[in-house]
């Protein structure tokens, strides 16, 4: 009798954290990628594929263009596998247009009637240094919002292995605001919040010039997911 009380009390308890359990895990999963906010658009390069794997209803996105990069330079199998040899240290010539061209870049189309917000920009970025070399490799993203001309003032903030600002080691950025892009590290005096609010019947081209001075180094993208709604 002790041990069927015990039992019956147990599962009491448990069915009384099961809703807790529930709104804890909901909360969590929102928080994670801003509340409200759903995949727009996802590229995983399954099976070497440039295109999107998915993207939200009622807009259109662009197919992954990689610059004047090859398949000969880069690997693409379910992730973009890139030597920092083929890139080169951040100047205006590794811009659109420029000499170097070692960017990516994808285009979000927005219809008429059809309103959407941009929230974030998430890249699962990862960097192997050649031996014990520390240097940076990494991407300042741009957008056709606020142009790709200057790349102190347009820049949307920094992805990838980055100096920290006081100097020393390097820090890992996955992840870009959209919504509040002043918290962004290394963001420019000319973004400001709004740029990717409320967009109806436009185009957003998002640019990520790749830089490096590691000569030996590899970074790998595993995946690039933007959110909004």
């Amino acid at each position: 009798m002790k041990h069927s009380l015990q039992n019956s009390a147990s599962c009491r308890v448990f069915r009384l954290l099961i809703p807790k359990i529930v709104i804890v895990a909901v909360l969590f999963g929102l928080s994670a990628r801003g509340f409200g906010s759903e995949i727009l658009a996802k590229f995983e390069f399954t099976k070497g594929s440039l295109a999107p794997s998915e993207v939200a209803k009622d807009i259109e996105v662009s197919n992954l263009n990689i610059g004047r990069l090859t398949p000969s330079e880069i690997q693409v199998n379910d992730r973009l596998e890139i030597p920092t040899g083929v890139l080169g240290p951040y100047t205006p010539s590794s811009l659109p247009g420029g000499t170097h061209q070692t960017f990516l870049q994808f285009t979000v189309a927005v219809p008429a009637g059809k309103t959407i917000s941009l929230d974030k920009l998430s890249i699962s970025f990862n960097y192997t240094p050649s031996g014990n070399r520390v240097s940076y490799a990494s991407m300042r993203v741009f957008s056709s919002v606020r142009g790709f001309d200057d790349y102190h003032k347009s820049v949307i903030g920094y992805l990838g292995s980055v100096p920290r600002p006081q100097g020393g080691s390097m820090v890992v950025l996955n992840e870009l605001n959209l919504s509040k892009p002043a918290s962004n590290e290394g963001v420019g005096e000319s973004v400001s919040e709004g740029d990717f609010q409320n967009l109806t019947n436009t185009k957003v081209t998002f640019v990520f010039p790749l830089i490096s001075q590691d000569p030996k180094g590899t970074i790998v993208i595993d995946d690039i997911t933007l959110f909004g709604k």
